[in-house]
């Protein structure tokens, strides 16, 4: 068993307006040193509308695996290509592992590009800790359970670590704007890139950068927004194309989210309402 400090995040990078204050409880725990080479962390997210309206949470999800627990058990969740979307109601709990990219590959039977936007078999030690996990009140007790039933590998895979340095890169870095100036700061060929990819990311680098820069641009779409300077500063061709890929990922204009995430804490939650679903699922979003 290993002691966690946990960290109260009131947002998180990814997630699509944060939820009104007071309504949510969103913790996070690092891995302990023996699954940090596989672990980003520990997250916990605890919710209570009460006898209020149902809260639509989505998300733009990291290029990474998760093991979510509810009350039903726990779900091993491939990286997801869409906007994940979640509607909360009354008093809850979830509570999951966020693998690092290429963190979930020595757990699987295969590619991890063979899970992308699916549910993959998680290994029995896992599911019987998620059933554990689902009948404790203790989030401690909980995270420590989660914890213990992750074996790492004898030895540590170096293309994991490549891989984790690589999505790192394009995530903090944005002069890296294309797949081909990855593999050369890597001193990979592009084929070679786009197969690491494939096999311990499952999803291409093009689609990491892309990923990363709706990030950053939902991250800085509140107030007063310059939008065709955002666009040049996120290596768009021009405004439009940047509008564009803003709109088919989130379910509307850049304008459209600035002015609710300027109004949903004031307003109270009545996203529920005004945002476009691309599609409900029955587990919770993976918070990032």
């Amino acid at each position: 068993m290993v002691d966690l400090p946990s960290e109260r995040l009131d947002t998180a990078r990814g997630v699509l307006h944060t939820a009104p204050d007071g309504d949510f409880d969103f913790r996070r725990w690092d891995p302990p040193t023996s699954l940090a080479p596989y672990v980003s962390w520990i997250w916990m997210v605890r919710w209570d509308r009460g006898d209020r309206p149902p809260y639509l949470q989505s998300v733009l999800p990291h290029p990474a695996a998760n093991f979510v627990v509810e009350a039903d058990g726990g779900r091993l969740w491939g990286p997801q290509k869409s906007r994940f979307d979640r509607s909360l109601a009354g008093t809850g709990r979830a509570i999951g592992i966020r693998f690092k990219p290429g963190g979930i590959a020595p757990f699987l039977d295969g590619p991890v590009s063979s899970i992308v936007d699916g549910l993959a078999p998680a290994p029995r030690a896992w599911t019987v800790a998620g059933e554990q996990v689902a009948a404790t009140d203790d989030p401690a007790q909980a995270v420590r359970v989660l914890v213990d039933a992750i074996e790492p590998p004898a030895e540590l895979d170096p293309n994991i670590v490549v891989v984790a340095d690589a999505v790192s890169l394009l995530e903090k870095d944005r002069s890296f704007t294309r797949a081909s100036h990855l593999a050369q700061h890597l001193h990979l060929s592009v084929r070679t890139l786009h197969r690491l990819f494939a096999d311990y990311v499952g999803l291409g680098p093009a689609w990491v950068i892309r990923r990363y820069r709706l990030h950053e641009a939902t991250s800085r779409a509140s107030g007063t927004v310059d939008w065709a300077a955002l666009a040049a500063e996120l290596d768009y061709a021009d405004q439009a194309h940047l509008v564009r890929d803003f709109t088919a990922i989130v379910g509307m204009s850049p304008t459209r989210y600035a002015a609710q995430a300027d109004s949903v804490h004031s307003a109270g939650s009545t996203q529920a309402d005004s945002v476009h679903s691309a599609g409900s699922t029955q587990a919770i979003s993976p918070m990032q």
